[in-house]
């Protein structure tokens, strides 16, 4: 039977000799136009097209598959109903080989057809993320670590004190490869730098509005301006009508409107100094008495407004004024110093990095990218003899999925497409994918541009919209248009939003046998005791709206019906999340309903049981002198160990030894764990053994073999097998061995490039929990769309550098000493650019999300706020609605609210207010009361403040969650928990303890940093016997660490052995020699007072009385024969030539580099043995001797 299409459908299928674009909403049937598009090109009688001239583009393997599974039914229907035709057939055959792939493969296919015309290898191989983010950090360091030794070295200390501190140092390549990540999507790639640099110094000498980062600051004043310009105005019409209100208020309310308007003037005049002296010298007028009766609720408005605009001449006095004109020319010289100085830093390593990559023969899909750029352009990036005969190789390309492109991507398919054969279909209102680099201004351009296909009769490029939604019911989609009407409405020219992109109601409604049910709004606010203003959800066993979620659920299952008349079953139903937050108290309140639920958002392999213990017995095979990787080993079903059998080994010994030592020891006695321990040691030795000369996959093999670790699997995964396959992948690739596979899984880690797994079962009868991201593309009868409230996460606007393709980079400039910056007005401006863009792509994330629900939809929050401040809130958007008040809503719940305002029930949707207690309640006697009247709860106020005070816990020191847990001493400056946010107060106790972490060298490295032979050179001194060395000599000495195993083969070329021999040589050899008692790789755990390591005196106040436990490993402390206490440090920092023949120089270095962390280890000596150090020195391995520091 043949497809009825809607007009716009027609358009899109039939139009011919135009470039198109086709703004194809969500459930429009996108993908069924765009197949049958080909198909009828491919069956026109008159003018058929050949497959193989057309490129067909998708974002993904499984849409490409997809795609052409499709093209291949309707090719092989049409050829049921002609079989004789032998060009269908021809087409049919040839539709193997046609074109019909993802971007990346098209890019890979142009790179291997001209691999000669960049000179790359013919059989280069792609590597995977971890590989790279591996060889590309191994670069950088090496780059770092030249300019740390070059003769400009003060020059470079200063170039990077404005990107990291010296305690952060390590930070500096993963800052660094960043910045070169985010350039490379752009087409100038890092010479974007140069001309922003540019940039910044043409215009240091003009008003800072001129400017590109001005404009952005204006604009966002200016809108700012109207707004409360409006708002003002219409408060003194409100005012002016009350006689009381008019003599209290007016003169007031009418001052700050004229300021306003000329604060707005000075702005659209650019004038950057006349709007910062308007701005300062703002007075904000005292207002008169009103007595209360006369404050009525228009009045308590307009004072909310009041309250508002305070706010935001603060904010913007704060942020965007505190500069002179000046002032703002220097910072922009500096600032583009600092480009043009990171430039070539970002050169040398693009370089250094294509000819590492091409001996390896190993490229990334970002590299691809590049070369097909460079091969389809010429010097004067136009379009190249490959780029023409792509040209002419292709009557027409599709691509799908436009909304998500980049600007090079853009480029690319222009370089090849001619003027008139391009397809381009989207939905810029569904582009979610920012983080991958998408880029909306693409898709937006276009729009605004192409000219509606009715007028474009003349042109060769048209716009189509797609806007019959198919898929989702008649009020889901009248409350969609509803919603995004407002927000994408006031969002300007970013989603160029017009009528023309509200959904049309087209859904077939055959077998239907009920009516549409409402889009059900439910809102559990706080009761009549709590504060508007706390931020914070108090705590309880399962979060309230969870509860009521899962009540509504039971409710759907046991009494409601789909519209075809079927029971709703729990596979019917999905949970949407913007983030897995609220998914373990959704999935308790289910459980305790008993209603099945399949979590089908995203966790990581490596979060997974079986894996981490695989890799926590690997972390022990690698370096059984960490704690915490061995505990785990010991304590799982490997080697059965209780806790108090661990707790006895670990009481055996020293504290300052390690476990694996205290085990060690314990084996050779007779007691309870003997026998573990021996068998132990022995699994042990053999393993590591094995592990010295053989393949990471195969030792893997052979460990889940000896020790059965197959059957620990859980029956629905392949979790042990996916870690074995990566193993091969790396052991395939140009790192090898045990060490570097834990570095790799390490960089997997950090670089969040973690495989991702789910449970789903498609085919389990399960309510699904899913994100909104995941979401895409997929459709339920019933959706929750929960945790409206949790605010958007605005995280990327908190570094120190930050990158916006519209505006470029700024960053905080180092002050003199490198211990604070400068924040600058550029920065303030990229700040904005970047949160304006989040709030954007958080409403079209939302809207991805209420298209997915086919016939009943929930929204559902919980917030502390009462009804009344949601509603004053939602009416402050709602009748001043611009792009500035929108951007400023938190949360998805805020947008809704505005967009429906007033807060009652509407044509298509239903708004419902709970109290919170009464839904702890609910829960608590569910087994007794009928649940099938949700929204009724027959319980007292008695009963509710008599289990609050019973049930109800609300911690009061929520500053304490900033506080780590712990720290490492090298990680300690004076600005350490400034730095940090809540949740990486926990990572960062985490990463003390993290059970990967290793060596921070590679025992089998094709590129070896000066920092790799430090710490080789370290870890020589950590396990020698200095009496042995001295006798025999330290080249004996290790040999004998290797034979024993202390160190690996692989790490002996690494270590400085002339360094080594000059130690023994030296003065401070023959003092520490005659010690009387030495400690020697002494561990220590002390607190420290918490207000030492924040500038912040709000925060320090507050944590006065804390303290926070610093973790380390101090080299030596000896007491000589006088009785003194010398704390030594050991360094292999570069020196330069002058500093080799000059103590003091080096001394000074040392000082600035390591003097704040002397001062912890002395406080560690002095609680250790109660007694302070009388000296403090560093014996600097290069210089041959020790050198005092003098703190």
């Amino acid at each position: 039977m043949s497809k009825n299409w809607t007009q716009k459908q027609k358009q899109a299928i039939d139009t011919r000799g135009k470039t198109l674009l086709v703004s194809a909403a969500a459930g429009s049937g996108k993908t069924a136009t765009l197949t049958e598009r080909i198909v009828r090109r491919l069956t026109d009688e008159q003018n058929p097209a050949n497959i193989t001239r057309m490129l067909i583009v998708t974002f993904t393997r499984l849409s490409a598959a997809d795609l052409k599974r499709k093209i291949s039914n309707a090719i092989s229907e049409e050829l049921s109903k002609n079989p004789t035709s032998r060009y269908l057939s021809k087409q049919l055959v040839l539709l193997e080989s046609a074109n019909i792939c993802t971007i990346d493969s098209f890019y890979l296919d142009i790179v291997r057809s001209n691999f000669s015309t960049l000179s790359l290898p013919s059989n280069f191989r792609l590597a995977d993320e971890g590989e790279m983010a591996l060889l590309c950090k191994e670069i950088m360091d090496e780059i770092i670590e030249k300019h740390y030794s070059a003769k400009d070295e003060d020059g470079f200390l200063s170039f990077v004190e404005n990107f990291t501190t010296a305690r952060q140092s390590d930070s500096l390549a993963e800052v660094f490869l960043n910045v070169y990540k985010k350039l490379s999507s752009r087409v100038e790639g890092s010479k974007a730098l140069l001309l922003l640099a540019n940039d910044l110094k043409s215009e240091a000498d003009r008003d800072f509005f001129e400017s590109r980062h001005g404009k952005i600051i204006k604009d966002h004043l200016i809108s700012g301006a109207n707004y409360y310009y409006g708002a003002l105005s219409k408060c003194c019409d409100l005012i002016a009508a009350e006689e009381n209100a008019s003599r209290a208020y007016l003169a007031a309310f009418s001052y700050e409107k004229d300021f306003f308007v000329r604060f707005r003037n000075a702005l659209k005049d650019n004038s950057y100094t006349l709007a910062r002296d308007i701005l300062n010298s703002f007075n904000k007028q005292k207002l008169g008495a009103l007595k209360k009766e006369y404050q009525t609720s228009d009045i308590l408005l307009c004072k909310a407004i009041r309250d508002e605009y305070s706010k935001f001449i603060k904010t913007a006095t704060e942020k965007f004024f505190s500069f002179e004109q000046e002032q703002i020319g220097e910072t922009m010289l500096k600032t583009s110093e600092i480009l043009l100085s990171l430039y070539q830093v970002l050169d040398e390593f693009e370089k250094s990095a294509l000819e590492e990559k091409k001996k390896r023969r190993a490229f990334d899909f970002d590299d691809i990218r590049r070369f097909a750029y460079q091969l389809l352009t010429n010097e004067n990036g136009d379009a190249s003899d490959i780029a023409l005969s792509y040209k002419n190789q292709f009557d027409e390309i599709y691509i799908d999925e436009y909304q998500d492109v980049d600007a090079m991507q853009d480029r690319i398919f222009s370089l090849i497409a001619k003027e008139n054969n391009r397809f381009m279909v989207g939905d810029i209102k569904q582009s979610i994918y920012s983080f991958r680099g998408a880029d909306t201004d693409v898709f937006a351009g276009y729009k605004k541009s192409f000219p509606p296909l009715d007028e474009a009769e003349n042109s060769d490029n048209a716009l189509i919209f797609m806007s019959n939604n198919f898929r989702c019911d008649e009020n889901v989609i009248g409350f969609t248009n509803k919603v995004f009407s407002f927000l994408f409405g006031n969002c300007g020219e970013s989603i160029e939003y017009t009528r023309e992109d509200d959904l049309i109601f087209s859904k077939v409604e055959e077998g239907r046998t009920l009516p549409s049910p409402k889009v059900n709004i439910t809102v559990i606010t706080a009761d009549e005791k709590e504060s508007d203003d706390a931020e914070e959800i108090e705590k309880s066993d399962i979060n309230p709206e969870a509860l009521w979620i899962s009540a509504e659920i039971e409710r759907l299952i046991k009494h409601e019906k789909n519209a075809n008349g079927t029971p709703i079953e729990p596979r019917d139903i999905a949970i949407l999340m913007r983030s897995t937050t609220p998914a373990a108290d959704i999935t308790k309140a289910l459980d305790l309903r008993g209603i099945p639920c399949s979590d089908n958002s995203k966790y990581d392999l490596f979060e997974t049981p079986d894996v981490l213990l695989t890799l926590s017995l690997l972390s022990a095979i690698d370096n059984p002198h960490r704690d915490i990787p061995l505990a785990a080993t010991l304590y799982s079903p490997l080697f059965a160990y209780t806790m108090d059998e661990l707790i006895e080994i670990r009481t055996s010994s020293s504290p300052e030894a390690s476990l694996f030592e205290a085990l060690r020891d314990y084996a050779g006695e007779y007691n309870s764990v003997r026998s573990k321990n021996a068998y132990f040691i022995e699994k042990l030795n053999e393993y590591r053994y094995i592990a010295l000369s053989t393949p990471i996959d195969k030792l893997l093999n052979h460990i889940y073999r000896d020790l059965d670790m197959l059957s620990l699997e859980s029956t629905n995964s392949q979790n042990l097998t996916r870690l074995y396959e990566m193993a091969r992948r790396f052991e395939a690739g140009s790192f090898k061995g045990l060490n570097n596979f834990i570095s790799y899984i390490n960089e997997l880690i950090e670089n969040k490039k973690v495989p991702s797994l789910t449970n789903e079962d498609t085919d389990a009868n399960a309510v699904k929990l899913i994100t909104a991201h995941k979401s895409k593309g997929l459709e339920f009868p019933v959706c929750f769309i929960c945790n409206t409230k949790s605010s958007f996460n605005l995280e990327d606007t908190k570094p120190n550098l930050l990158y916006n393709s519209r505006v470029g980079i700024a960053l905080k400039l180092a002050l003199e000493g490198g211990m604070a910056r400068l924040n600058t007005p550029m920065r303030e401006a990229v700040a904005l650019q970047i949160q304006n863009a989040q709030i954007e792509e958080e409403m079209r994330i939302l809207y991805v999300a209420l298209t997915r629900a086919r016939e009943r939809l929930y929204i559902t929050a919980h917030t502390r706020s009462r009804l009344e401040k949601l509603e004053e809130d939602s009416l402050l958007c709602s009748s001043y609605a611009s792009d500035f008040k929108v951007k400023t809503c938190k949360n998805w719940l805020s947008m809704i609210l505005a967009a429906i305002y007033p807060l009652t029930d509407g044509e298509s949707y239903t708004f419902t207010a709970l109290e919170k207690d009464a839904m702890k309640i609910t829960d608590s006697v569910r087994n007794s009361q009928d649940l099938t009247d949700t929204n009724s709860f027959a319980i007292t106020r008695n009963d509710i403040d008599e289990l609050k005070q019973r049930l109800e816990f609300s911690y009061k020191y929520t500053h304490l969650n900033k506080l780590p847990a712990k720290l490492s001493v090298s990680k300690l400056t004076p600005t350490v928990l400034d730095d940090i946010d809540d949740d990486a107060a926990t990572l960062e106790s985490f990463d003390e303890a993290k059970i990967l972490e290793i060596e921070e060298f590679f025992e089998s490295k094709s590129r070896i940093s000066g920092a790799d032979r430090g710490t080789a050179t370290h870890l020589f001194l950590q396990f020698c016997d200095f009496e042995h060395a001295e006798k025999h000599g330290a080249r004996e000495e290790l040999s004998r660490l290797v034979e024993k195993r202390f160190i690996a083969p692989q790490v002996v070329e690494l270590i400085n052995i002339s360094q080594i021999e000059k130690f023994f040589e030296s003065d401070f050899y023959k003092l520490f020699k005659g010690a009387k008692r030495t400690y020697r790789e002494q561990r220590f755990n002390i607190l420290l007072p918490a207000s030492h390591f924040t500038q912040d005196e709000d925060f320090k106040n507050e944590i006065e009385q804390e303290e926070i436990l610093v973790q380390g490993v101090i080299d030596l402390f000896f007491e000589d024969e006088n009785g003194n206490i010398i704390l030594c440090d050991y360094k292999t920092d570069h020196l330069t030539n002058e500093e080799l023949k000059d103590a003091m120089l080096v001394a000074e270095k040392m000082k600035a580099r390591h003097g704040k962390q002397l001062e912890y280890y002395a406080m560690a000596v002095e609680r250790l043995i109660g007694r302070p150090p009388q000296k403090i020195v560093i014996d600097s391995l290069p210089l041959g001797e020790a050198v005092e520091i003098k703190l």
